[in-house]
């Protein structure tokens, strides 16, 4: 069975294509016409996709109108998950950050684990003993630091990321 799952954020969409357990493909992509070449390639029977950037609403009705399958929005106080969400304010929770910890508890069941994830912003999340997610921190990314320090100080030149960050 082939599921795609599609992780939409402030800068880019990110995507794994899966056959039955196995990732076989994983990318990002830049357009909308790319996210639509992984659909029409992969014809996943399964879509699940998570936004931070807008609501899963439009993307899903384009990717709902390619595929046959279940598409599925990822929607933390609404999807049905398989760890507890143990967060103090559930309803201001991002659905990558959640994302991230389901996927952390199915990769390491019944064991602690930090989820550091670098993009736009760095976020560090805990899930406890494989069953409950307890939040973290989010902190500005790179690109945002260096705007930051050349904006409110005197003399930092604006530095650029490297084309691969």
């Amino acid at each position: 069975m082939r599921t795609l799952t599609l992780d939409i954020g402030n800068t880019t969409v990110k995507y794994g294509c899966f056959e039955d357990d196995l990732l076989r493909e994983n990318a990002i992509a830049q357009t909308k016409e790319q996210v639509n070449e992984v659909v029409e390639r992969w014809k996943p029977a399964h879509v699940i996709l998570a936004s931070v950037a807008e609501p899963t609403d439009a993307c899903a009705a384009e990717v709902r109108a390619r595929v046959a399958g279940q598409v599925v929005e990822f929607k933390p106080a609404s999807t049905p998950l398989p760890i507890r969400n143990g967060y103090g304010t559930p309803q201001t929770l991002g659905a990558d950050r959640l994302a991230a910890a389901v996927g952390a508890a199915w990769l390491r069941p019944g064991c602690d684990s930090l989820i550091i994830d670098a993009g736009t912003a760095i976020k560090c999340d805990w899930v406890e003993g494989g069953h409950t997610f307890r939040g973290g921190s989010i902190a500005p990314g790179l690109r945002l630091r260096f705007q930051a320090l050349h904006t409110f100080t005197g003399r930092l030149p604006l530095l650029e990321m490297p084309p691969t960050c």
